[in-house]
């Protein structure tokens, strides 16, 4: 299962946006809506004003409106009350002035297009989500299928194609122009169809000796690499806290890494899962973590080597 993240918008600010919200700590004012401007996960709502010395309450979906009730700038950051022992950092959110504009900015720019697509991934099948920002498979499309779009989106650095069953990324399909759908009424295109359950049963066969190729290829390889933490418990899922997301072109699923941690905590994580994250960072890795435990830095590096 992958999970989009919902990634955690756990990374240090830069600066506090300047002038736009004159509410001092303590100070009862009116309440102010804010709206949150992280696009690629969720935004962590921290326990007090501090990245190193609180912990994750709970996360804001993109664009998600809330009440603050106060601020405080510390550092040169300037943090949010949005509740009771609720704390959001300005570099993740926007007050009312700018709302409409950050509700418009987390929103994917649509297009008016239309056309096909053929699937260029190659070691499986393609998975079609509810919508470009969504953790949720609504099906799976075979290597080398053409379908109709009938939209596009741009998200990210990545154009997403509204599909009969979804969304797909351009990172696994490609246009090609007015060339007509393949259907299963041609015998010899049959595997390129959305997959059967026979089908991906093969395609996951080959797709293991794929994995099981590039792992023993990558073996004793070392990088290093960002660093964050997510909690499968919070997306639904009941995968545990022994793996690790990555990207799947560079670590397939099976691949064991061998993990140091700048702090100089050692790990050995398998990856069973990946993210929206590695379309931004196709370097990054995403530990399973329990929230309760996450460390207060949030961010790291680690030198990984596969094993």
């Amino acid at each position: 299962m992958s999970h989009s993240k919902a990634l955690i918008s756990l990374g240090v600010g830069a600066a506090a946006l300047a002038g736009t919200l004159a509410i001092g700590h303590g100070e009862a004012q009116a309440a102010t809506t804010g709206v949150t401007t992280y696009t690629e996960g969720s935004t962590t709502v921290w326990q007090s004003p501090s990245f190193y010395n609180s912990k994750p309450a709970r996360y804001l979906a993109p664009g998600q409106k809330v009440t603050i009730q106060s601020s405080q700038t510390i550092n040169g950051t300037t943090w949010y009350q949005v509740g009771t022992n609720e704390w959001v950092p300005s570099t993740y959110m926007k007050v009312a002035d700018d709302a409409a504009a950050a509700q418009t900015a987390a929103q994917p720019a649509a297009a008016t297009d239309q056309g096909n697509v053929k699937v260029n991934y190659q070691d499986g099948a393609t998975t079609v989500w509810t919508s470009p920002t969504s953790n949720k498979v609504s099906s799976y499309l075979g290597t080398g299928q053409v379908v109709p779009y009938t939209e596009s989106v741009k998200q990210t650095n990545l154009t997403w194609y509204h599909v009969a069953s979804g969304w797909v990324p351009s990172a696994y399909v490609s246009p090609v122009g007015d060339q007509a759908p393949q259907t299963q009424t041609n015998t010899q295109t049959t595997s390129q169809q959305a997959p059967t359950a026979a089908n991906l049963q093969v395609q996951n066969v080959q797709a293991s000796t794929n994995t099981t190729a590039r792992s023993n290829q990558n073996a004793g390889q070392s990088a290093t690499v960002k660093v964050s933490f997510y909690d499968p418990a919070v997306l639904g899922s009941s995968m545990g806290y022994g793996g690790v997301a990555a990207n799947l072109a560079k670590y397939p699923k099976g691949t064991r890494l061998k993990i140091v941690l700048a702090d100089g905590t050692t790990l050995h994580r398998t990856v069973n899962d990946t993210g929206t994250f590695v379309y931004s960072n196709p370097n990054q890795i995403d530990l399973a973590w329990p929230n309760a435990s996450i460390p207060s830095y949030g961010v790291t590096t680690a030198t990984i080597t596969v094993e």
